[in-house]
C-alpha cells in the first residue's frame, strides 16, 4: 500500500471503508479525518497506510482536525512516502493543534499511517494526568510527563477547569506560555471549585508534569575522597533584554522564542543552533538585524543581509545562512532622512526630493501643474495644492500615491504648489493601557506582535490609543487566531468590555491605515447661449422706485449643517477641524443641536471649549446652552464650562 493506489483499487476501498462503517465505529478500528475544525466535510480511514496520492484522489490532501478513538493511532508524516519524523496522534486533535505544527500547510504532501496504539507498558499506565474543560466532563486530554504550550493543548488556550493526578505524580500550573506569570502546583486530584477559590479557574496558559521522586534514603557512610575539581564549561546566557528588541524563532513563527535587546549574539554558541535548523525573527518597525558569516562579521569580504521587518527562513535560506554560524547583530535602524519625493510620471521621468517645508510652483523641481506621483516616506504629511499660494482644491496624504490615484482624483498635472510636514511622534504609535486610558500602558509601532513578545502585556490590555491614520487588531489568542477586533480610534474600557475584549488580548497587530483627503472637485456651470432679438426702439416713461431691502436669512440649512460636519470629520488634525467649523458657521445662527454635533465631531476637549465658547453668539437659544455639558469628556473641562456660562 505504500505505493501508488490505481484508480480501482481506490474505488474498491472506498466502497469496503462505506460498507464497513458501523463494524468499525463499534470495534473502534478507524480515525475520522475532518476538513475543518471536527466539522465539514469527514472520512473514516480504517487501518493501512495512505500516501499523498490516495489524499488527493479522496479529496483529504489536506486535513484540519482528527478524531481519533481510544486503542488507535495516527502516525502523520509532512512528505509523502511516509518520510521524515512523524507526528503521532492517540487521541482527538483539533485545527489550532494541527496548525501549530505546520500540518494545515497547503504546500504540504502529506502521508499517513493508521494503525492500532500499542498496549501501554503496566509500569508507567498511571504516569499520566488528565485536564478537563469543565469539572471532570467534557473535553479532556491525557498528559505525560514533559512541559505543554498553549499549542499542545487540545482543550484550548485559558480553558482548563479540573484535573485527575495520580499518586506521585506533580503538576505545575502557569498563567502565561513559556511558564511564566503566577503559577499553581498540585499533587492530587483538583475539582473547579478547588481553582476557583485559588483564581486559576479558566486561565492556565502552559503546564509542567512531573513524576515526583522517591525519598532519597539515608546513605551508609562512604570512604572520604578527595575531590577533582573539574571547571564547568560555562554557556553563554542571553540576559533578558530590558529595551528595545526583536525576537527570534528556532524553526518558523511557531517555535520557540528568544527576546534579542541591542547587541551581537553567535547563533550556535548562543542560541544553541544546529547547523541547517531553521530560524526566523520578528523584528518590529524601527529595528533592524544584520546577519554575517565569520568573514563579514571580521569585517572582510563577505556575506551580510539586513533585516527590518518580519522574516522567515525561506528568504535567511535564499542568502545562504543555512548551513553557518552566523552572528546576529540588532541594533536600532537608522532614522531614514524624510524626504517626499515628486515625479512627473508614473514613479519615474524628471523628479524632485521637498524636505518639511512650503513648496510655490517655481520651487517643486517637477515643474508647475506637472505632478503624476509621489512618494511619502512615513512620518511625513504632504498637502498639494491646486493653485499658486497653497490655494483651491487640496489633497493630504501620508502614504505613496500613482498616477492611476491622481487620475481617479481628478488632480493629475494640477499641482501648483505643495506643504511637506513632519507628523508628531505620539500620532505614528498606538497605546495600550492596563486600565481605562491610565496605569501601566506601552506604546506600539506598525508590526506584528505575538504573546510572546508581548508578555506582560497579554491578556491584561483594557484601553487603547489610536491615533487618526493607524489601526489597531486585537486577537484572542497566540500567534494572531481566535476572535478579533479592530479599532481605528481610540476605545475606552467600557467598549472593549461590551465587545467581550478586556484581558483577554494575546497578540495584536499595529498598521497605518490612513485614507488621503481630497477636495472634491466642483463642477463648472453649464451656460446655454441665448439669441439676442433685434432691438425694437419703445418709449418707455421710466419710473424710479426706491428697491425694497434685503432680507438676511442667517438659519443654517440642514444641508449646509450636514456639509460642514463632513468637512470637519476629514479632517486630520484639531487645529484643521477647529478652522473649518469656525469658517462653516461663520455668519450663520445655530440651534443649539447644531452646535452639539459640530462640537462633537471635534474630539479633544480644549478644541470643544474654544468652538463652544465662539459659537455662543450665534446660538438662537441660548437659554439651553447648559445642556452642551455632557459633551466633555473630563470633569475638568464640565467645571471650566459651567464657570464661564455663568459669566454670560
Amino acid at each position: 500500500m505504500s505505493k501508488r493506489f490505481s484508480l480501482l483499487f481506490v474505488v474498491t476501498l472506498s466502497v469496503f471503508l462505506t460498507t464497513s462503517t458501523a463494524f468499525s465505529q463499534t470495534k473502534a478500528t478507524s480515525i475520522t479525518a475532518y476538513s475543518d475544525d471536527f466539522s465539514g466535510n469527514h472520512y473514516e480511514f480504517g487501518p493501512g497506510q495512505y500516501d499523498n496520492l490516495y489524499l488527493i484522489q479522496t479529496g483529504y490532501q489536506i486535513i484540519n482536525s482528527f478524531k481519533v478513538p481510544k486503542g488507535m493511532r495516527v502516525r502523520l508524516f509532512a512528505q509523502d512516502n511516509y518520510k521524515g519524523e512523524p507526528l503521532v496522534l492517540t487521541e482527538d486533535a483539533h485545527t489550532d493543534f494541527l496548525r501549530a505544527r505546520g500540518y494545515t500547510d497547503s504546500r504540504l504532501n502529506i502521508s499517513m499511517i493508521v494503525d492500532s496504539a500499542p498496549e501501554p507498558d503496566p509500569a508507567t499506565a498511571n504516569q499520566v494526568v488528565i485536564i478537563y474543560k469543565d469539572n471532570f466532563t467534557g473535553s479532556s486530554q491525557t498528559l505525560s510527563p514533559g512541559e505543554y504550550e498553549p499549542s499542545d493543548l487540545n482543550i484550548g488556550n485559558d480553558q482548563l477547569t479540573s484535573l485527575r493526578i495520580p499518586k506521585g505524580m506533580k503538576v505545575t500550573l502557569y498563567e502565561n506560555h513559556a511558564f511564566e506569570g503566577k503559577s499553581l502546583e498540585l499533587i492530587k486530584d483538583t475539582s473547579a471549585e478547588v481553582l476557583l477559590s485559588k483564581g486559576f479557574n479558566d486561565i492556565t496558559s502552559s503546564i509542567r508534569v512531573e513524576i515526583i521522586p522517591p525519598a532519597t534514603p539515608t546513605p551508609t557512610p562512604a570512604p572520604v575522597v578527595v575531590p577533582v575539581v573539574v571547571v564547568p564549561v560555562v554557556v553563554p546566557v542571553v540576559p533578558e533584554p530590558t529595551g528595545p528588541s526583536v525576537t527570534f524563532y528556532v524553526g518558523g513563527f511557531d517555535g520557540d522564542p528568544m527576546r534579542l535587546g541591542i547587541g551581537a549574539y553567535q547563533l550556535q554558541q548562543n542560541m544553541h543552533l544546529k547547523p541547517g535548523q531553521p530560524f526566523a525573527f520578528r523584528v518590529p518597525y524601527g529595528m533592524r538585524v544584520t546577519l554575517h558569516d565569520e568573514a563579514s562579521y571580521a569585517r572582510r569580504p563577505g556575506k551580510k543581509i539586513i533585516l527590518t521587518e518580519d522574516t522567515g527562513y525561506s528568504v535567511i535560506a535564499q542568502n545562504g545562512f543555512q548551513n553557518i554560524n552566523a552572528w546576529v547583530v540588532v541594533d536600532e535602524a537608522p532614522a531614514p532622512e524624510l524626504q517626499a519625493t515628486l515625479f512627473r510620471e508614473n514613479f519615474s521621468g524628471p523628479s524632485a526630493n521637498l524636505s518639511t517645508g512650503k513648496y510655490n510652483y517655481s520651487d517643486l523641481g517637477v515643474g508647475n501643474d506637472a505632478l503624476s506621483s509621489i512618494r511619502i516616506p512615513r512620518g511625513l504629511r504632504v498637502t498639494l495644492y491646486e493653485h499658486a499660494n497653497f490655494e483651491g482644491r487640496s489633497a493630504m496624504m501620508r502614504s505613496d500615491a500613482d498616477t492611476e490615484f491622481f487620475m481617479g482624483n481628478q488632480f493629475n498635472d494640477l499641482t501648483s504648489s505643495v506643504v511637506v510636514e513632519k507628523i508628531p511622534a505620539e500620532d505614528l504609535q498606538v497605546t495600550i493601557y492596563r486600565e481605562n486610558f491610565s496605569g501601566t500602558s506601552k506604546t506600539f509601532l506598525p508590526g506584528r506582535y505575538d504573546a510572546f513578545t508581548l508578555r506582560d502585556e497579554e491578556d491584561k490590555l483594557s484601553s487603547v490609543r489610536v491615533p487618526q491614520g493607524m489601526k489597531i487588531t486585537l486577537f484572542e489568542n497566540d500567534n494572531f487566531t481566535g476572535r478579533s477586533l479592530v479599532l481605528t480610534r481610540d476605545a475606552g474600557g467600557d467598549f472593549i468590555l461590551s465587545n467581550r475584549f478586556n484581558d483577554i488580548t494575546s497578540s495584536l497587530t499595529v498598521e497605518d491605515y490612513f485614507v488621503p483627503v481630497v477636495t472634491p472637485k466642483v463642477p463648472e456651470p453649464v451656460v446655454v447661449p441665448v439669441p439676442t432679438p433685434t432691438p425694437i426702439p419703445v418709449i418707455v416713461p421710466v419710473v424710479v422706485e426706491p428697491l425694497p431691502a434685503p432680507v438676511v436669512d442667517c438659519k443654517m440649512s440642514d444641508k449646509k449643517f450636514e456639509d460642514a460636519v463632513k468637512a470637519i470629520n476629514v479632517q486630520a488634525f484639531s487645529d484643521g477641524k477647529l478652522n473649518t467649523a469656525s469658517l462653516s458657521t461663520r455668519n450663520k445662527c445655530l440651534t443649539v443641536y447644531q452646535v452639539r454635533e459640530i462640537g462633537k465631531a471635534l474630539g479633544w476637549d480644549e478644541t470643544k471649549m474654544s468652538f463652544l465658547k465662539s459659537a455662543y453668539e450665534l446660538c438662537a437659544n441660548q437659554d439651553e446652552y447648559y445642556t452642551l455639558l455632557d459633551i466633555f469628556t473630563f470633569g475638568g473641562s464640565k467645571d471650566e464650562f459651567t464657570a464661564w456660562l455663568k459669566n454670560k
